[in-house]
């Protein structure tokens, strides 16, 4: 992407990197960070930074911040309005809001991964069983406030994500979600990462042998 699209429409609130709020820099960077949000999303069956309060930037921040944990100190103070950020001279009858947070104890990113599940399936069937989908649990005939017949649910018909798994999905989201784009990996170390390959295999772009 040699002429990135100027402005914030052109992507949804959930993907846009931090860059692409506070300083409207879209570049190889921005779709690296929105790789890994449709990366996450396809082993857990949600986005990880949509607000459902919010659907605008503002909203996607504030998961940001809840998600991965400090932000750099000046984003803090920027001027939002209508859930948008204000990149023009503030107006001063307008009503601007900053990014509001709360202490926060364990980082979520972290704990989002544990808890995906894999789902059992039946013998001799290609398909899940009835309640489970492809990417995570559904638990439909239960109620959602029954927290101990989920969990009874889960234990029976799925199968928690590894550590190994868990441990190297986290390392690679880790250094796609960072907030410098200019310290952010890069598509092609995104492709050599260990979680994408199998034990053995060859990085993506590592040169052939010579037949010499």
């Amino acid at each position: 992407m040699n002429s990135p699209p100027l402005g914030l429409s052109h992507v949804p609130p959930a993907y846009l990197a931090p860059e692409s709020i506070f300083s409207l820099v879209n570049s190889p960077e921005a779709d690296v960070w929105a790789f890994g949000s449709i990366l996450f999303s396809l082993r857990r069956p949600t986005k990880l930074f949509w607000d459902f309060l919010s659907s605008g930037p503002l909203g996607t921040a504030k998961r940001m911040y809840e998600t991965l944990g400090s932000m750099p100190q000046e984003w803090y103070t920027y001027p939002f309005l209508d859930g948008y950020p204000v990149h023009v001279p503030l107006q001063p009858d307008a009503e601007y809001m900053t990014l509001e947070f709360t202490h926060m104890g364990e980082l979520r990113l972290e704990k989002l991964v544990r808890e995906i599940f894999k789902p059992h399936r039946l013998a001799n069937s290609p398909a899940p069983i009835t309640g489970v989908d492809k990417f995570g649990v559904r638990v439909p005939e239960l109620d959602m406030d029954d927290h101990e017949g989920q969990t009874a649910f889960k234990a029976k018909h799925t199968t928690p994500i590894q550590k190994q798994d868990a441990d190297l999905f986290c390392n690679l989201l880790r250094q796609i979600f960072t907030y410098d784009h200019r310290n952010r990996i890069t598509a092609k170390q995104v492709l050599e990462h260990p979680w994408l390959m199998e034990p053995g295999q060859k990085p993506c772009f590592a040169r052939p042998e010579s037949g010499v």
